[in-house]
């Protein structure tokens, strides 16, 4: 007979057991409500962050739109006009009326309260009834005056109409200077109300207004009384740092905690609008953020005493049961082995994981549902058969059986866990990943009477880890595989660099490890990198982007194109820097190239220019003017060698004059007085000598020369001039010497021609005369070529301009009065007069299609050509499903020969095949299908493409027309059309070097053709 617990023990149990129950369900439903409300209040800052970045862009969208409008007003080429002769004439009603018909027409059509014109003093000019009192700011004119653009003024209440009214002022610009100022009131009310009201789908919760700063205070666009009832204006100085409209004074932007103007705790997202001292505060009241948690909170709550209550109600049941029964001895064995295995049983279906018990020779006498599941075995089939045949476990890497030690675990009642890696074969043959131990089941005198074995499915878990693993797998490999170099830089500058970052800096992987990048990087750049890494760790920006020059291992300078941002842990603390470093080094050696190339270019045709323009000695002083510009020097000299082999010097500095006493301004240094100085060995031994040392072989009263390069000019291997530049502040480089060649090559074949002219007396007067004749003649040609393409494009762009305004103008205010006269006289028009008002807005129409056309044809002869090799096909295919899509009523078939890979202008060229397709499809639209083939042949040189239909064709007699501008072989009311298409595909196919023609017969369709070079060809 065992034992009888004494009552005082049970008591004890329960207690201990109900309280632990109590504690984890208040744990757990702890745990879940701190994730319920992080997560609830991260949805409601990502939302307050959508709304206001959406609402920003709203009015930024609207300003800009604004701006637009009134700059098409101020510059409208009628508008100018009529504004121009009322200045003249204030008083003449006519003006006067336009004007006001005017202003109605754009008030109408543009929502504006009232347009006001002004000069530019801010004297009103028009309408004479307005008051000086019509802005808040008259700065805002002295400002569009100076800077010749539109600006506008900040929302204000104006006390005559009692109403909000924002300001747009206009320079109205005549020859590039402002003869009046125009100014645009907006109900600024009516947008606010809109701008306030219009909230996106989901977030009728959350609040905008905007703000201002104003010193130390804040302005608030919003009525005090009730923020969305209407638009109203309070000023409030800042004193309480916890309102967001406090943080905008500070330029802060991102979520802010704190309380609003009526204080009231908010959660709010501050955003700086753009271009304007304005800032946006969305925001949502904590109250509603705190509902929201709550309901979470008293759900949790409900569930948590819900179970400790029925845990409560089942243990104290269980209490009242065990209180009842006798405590008498008289209970058997059995019936106490029962209740035991009862009560296990209990605890083991309460278990999450699997568990599995057994007697003292491992055969099972209980299994709990999570591991019948696990198993696949019932209660009832486990029950009486072995531990190794349910549980069935075997080692994960080699597959070999693992038996459980149940031995151990019984013998020596030592908690046991088995082997790692291993994987349990279910009943029905599946493989899942478990980790297990085993315990020892002791009676209540510490005998082992059996064991217990625990597991859980790790699925998941392994699932996860491996992900994990194969993650940083990935990652590895992309950083140290990387053809960019990469680094993971701590923040005190040490590196972890990968295999192309080494290649970079010309240094080993362990080297850099023990390296810093200030270290390796060039001495001027370390401030300004150092500001950068501030700045990130501050987190003032989230990501930067600068060029930075390292100093490899070889003591080469390498540029680079630097990319990085920084990581952080959980907590916001900085971690390392992720950089992405690209090699620039070859492409700043080109730019420089490049530069140079561009420099010496333009100094060479500089010479050249003075050669061909200036005559006399006075091209010796402009050239030497150039090259000493060219050098950065501040002397030097210019000459030429005579028939005696003197040097002549036409030209020198004025300072070498001057210093130099010399009265005549031409030299003559004769031949045997030269000595040895630079520039007579430069002269003797034909080769440049320079030097960035001081002369010491200079006669008193001379310039000292500090540094200089002395250059022969050689044509024929004979020395025909010199060139001699000296005393720039910085020393002479091997680019200095290579320039320098470079120009005396260009001068002298100039210079040998010059002087050879001047040896023959009498050819040099006839060669003269006849230069003279050429270069007058030359001259005059290309100051009229010069005239006339000046003037051609000067007419190019007045009519581009023209049509592009001037004549839209008129279109607008047509369209502006048939508004105007069918709004107000709708009821009392006559049906003709609809009739005549409809025909004048088709035509208003058709002329503003004319003009698209016009312009783009205009454009075609002017955009530059960018030519590559492709292939037509692709083209060719996107053309056709476009016209089969907007044709999809018709019955068309476009048969497609096989097509070359041309040289051309790619969009250009698709305008032509857009355009001769689309005429094919208009021209055959009487047909029941149309038939449209397109093929090409190609010769030696050219390809020649055709483009074939079945429509209604045309008379050959009349084919010189086909490609004019506006000439058309069909009525509009039988076709519709500008007559602009096929003028438009002559012009690109002849800058192509190309031709075009066509074929037809009335009634049997036509054949358009053109061609390409094979090798390409482009107008010059």
């Amino acid at each position: 007979m065992s034992k009888i617990m004494p009552e005082y023990r049970i008591k004890q149990r329960f207690i201990i057991i109900i309280t632990a129950i109590i504690v984890v369900s208040l744990s757990v439903g702890y745990f879940f409500y701190r994730i319920e409300q992080n997560a609830i209040r991260k949805s409601h800052e990502d939302i307050l962050q959508s709304v206001s970045e959406i609402k920003t862009d709203q009015l930024i969208q609207w300003l800009a739109v604004r701006k637009s409008d009134i700059s098409t007003i101020s510059n409208s080429y009628y508008f100018k006009i009529l504004l121009s002769a009322y200045l003249q004439d204030r008083s003449n009603p006519k003006l006067i009326k336009e004007l006001s018909e005017k202003f109605d027409i754009d008030e109408v059509s543009y929502y504006y309260r009232e347009i006001i014109l002004c000069d530019i003093n801010g004297e009103i000019l028009y309408p004479n009834t307005k008051q000086k009192q019509y802005f808040s700011d008259e700065a805002l004119i002295k400002e569009s005056v100076k800077t010749k653009n539109t600006t506008f003024s900040d929302f204000y209440f104006s006390d005559s109409s009692r109403q909000h009214l924002i300001e747009f002022v206009s320079p109205v610009l005549e020859n590039e200077n402002v003869i009046a100022v125009l100014i645009f009131e907006v109900d600024a009310q009516k947008f606010l109300n809109y701008y306030s009201k219009l909230q996106p789908i989901g977030s009728d919760n959350y609040e905008n207004y905007l703000v201002r700063s104003r010193g130390d205070s804040v302005q608030y666009m919003i009525d005090f009384s009730d923020i969305k009832s209407s638009v109203q204006y309070g000023r409030m100085k800042i004193t309480n740092k916890n309102l967001p409209s406090a943080k905008v004074l500070t330029g802060f932007e991102g979520i802010f905690e704190g309380v609003d103007f009526k204080g009231i705790e908010v959660l709010s997202y501050i955003k700086k609008i753009p271009g304007t001292d304005w800032g946006l505060v969305t925001k949502i009241d904590e109250s509603h953020i705190s509902r929201h948690i709550t309901s979470t909170l008293i759900l949790i709550v409900l569930l948590s005493t819900a179970i400790i209550a029925l845990t409560g109600i089942g243990i104290l049941l269980l209490f009242n049961h065990r209180e009842k029964k006798t405590l008498s001895e008289i209970v058997s064995k059995q019936s106490q082995l029962l209740q035991a295995r009862e009560e296990t049983q209990a605890v083991l279906y309460s278990i999450g994981e699997g568990v599995i018990t057994t007697d003292k020779k491992g055969i099972i006498d209980g299994i709990n549902p999570a591991a019948q599941k696990i198993t696949g075995w019932t209660e009832n089939e486990c029950i009486g058969q072995t531990l190794e045949k349910v549980f069935n476990i075997v080692n994960e890497d080699s597959g070999e059986t693992v038996l459980p030690p149940i031995a151990r675990i019984v013998q020596e009642g030592l908690i046991t866990g088995f082997s790692n890696h291993t994987v349990l074969i279910n009943r029905n043959g599946e493989t899942i990943p478990i980790s297990e131990n085993g315990a020892p089941i002791k009676d209540e005198t510490g005998n082992v009477r059996g064991a217990v074995i625990a597991f859980r499915d790790q699925t998941e878990e392994r699932s996860l880890l491996k992900e994990i693993t194969e993650s940083q797998k990935n990652f590895r490999t992309l950083f140290e595989n990387s053809p960019t170099g990469k680094s993971m830089t701590g923040i005190d500058g040490s590196l972890r660099v990968n295999r192309a970052f080494c290649e970079i800096t010309g240094y080993s992987r362990e080297e850099l490890k023990n390296k810093k990048w200030q270290e390796i990087s060039h001495p001027d750049d370390i401030s300004k990198t150092s500001e950068i890494v501030s700045s990130l760790i501050e987190g003032k920006t989230a990501q930067a982007r600068f060029e930075q020059r390292f100093i490899n291992k070889q003591g080469e300078i390498v540029w680079t194109d630097v990319s990085t941002f920084l990581q952080r842990d959980e907590l916001g603390d900085p971690k390392f820097f992720i950089t992405t470093v690209i090699d620039i080094t070859k492409k700043k050696a080109d730019e420089e190239a490049l530069r140079r190339s561009s420099f010496e270019l333009k100094v060479r045709n500089e010479i050249v220019e003075v050669f061909l323009s200036i005559s006399g000695d006075q091209i010796y002083s402009a050239v030497l003017r150039i090259i000493l510009e060219a050098f950065r020097s501040r002397f030097g000299i210019f000459g030429y060698i005579d028939e005696n082999g003197d040097l002549i010097v036409p030209t020198m500095t004025d300072e070498v004059w001057d210093r130099c006493n010399i009265q005549d301004k031409k030299v003559k240094f004769k031949k045997q007085t030269w000595g040895d100085s630079s520039w007579p060995t430069a002269i003797r031994e034909k080769r440049i000598v320079f030097s960035n040392a001081p002369s010491s072989n200079i006669l008193e009263g001379h310039i000292q020369i500090e540094r200089h390069i002395s250059m022969p000019v050689i044509h024929m291997d004979r020395v025909i001039g010199l060139i001699q530049v000296a005393n720039r502040e910085t020393d002479y480089t091997e680019s200095d010497l290579e320039l320098i060649e470079i120009l005396g090559k260009t001068i002298a074949p100039i210079l040998d021609a010059r002087l050879s002219a001047e040896l023959e007396e009498a050819k040099r007067k006839e060669a003269e005369s006849q230069l003279k004749i050429l270069n007058l003649d030359l001259e005059n040609r290309v100051s009229k070529r010069t005239e006339q393409l000046e003037a051609a494009n000067k007419e190019l762009e007045a009519f581009s301009y023209s049509v592009s305004h001037d004549l839209r103008a008129p279109l607008r205010h047509i369209s502006g009065y048939i508004d105007l006269m069918e709004k107000k006289f709708a009821g009392s028009l006559p049906a003709k007069a609809r009739q005549y008002l409809d025909t004048v807005t088709d035509s208003a129409n058709q002329m503003g299609t004319l003009i698209d056309d016009l312009l783009q044809f205009s454009r075609t002869g002017r955009v530059e050509m960018h030519q590559s090799k492709f292939s037509l096909m692709p083209m060719i295919n996107e053309i056709i499903d476009r016209m089969k899509a907007d044709n999809a009523e018709r019955k068309i078939e476009f048969i497609v020969g096989n097509l070359p890979e041309v040289y051309g202008d790619y969009n250009l060229l698709r305008q032509v095949l857009y355009n001769l397709l689309s005429n094919s499809v208009k021209y055959s639209a009487f047909r029941d299908k149309a038939i449209i083939e397109i093929n090409c042949e190609s010769g030696e040189k050219e390809h020649i493409f055709s483009v074939r239909d079945n429509g209604v064709g045309f008379d050959m007699a009349y084919s010189h027309k086909l490609f004019g501008v506006f000439q058309r072989l069909h009525s509009s009311t039988e076709f519709k059309g500008t007559g602009i298409g096929l003028a438009n595909v002559r012009r690109i196919v002849t800058r192509h070097g190309g031709r075009v023609w066509a074929e037809s017969e009335l009634g049997s369709g036509s054949v358009f053709y053109f061609t390409l070079l094979i090798e390409g060809g482009a107008e010059k």
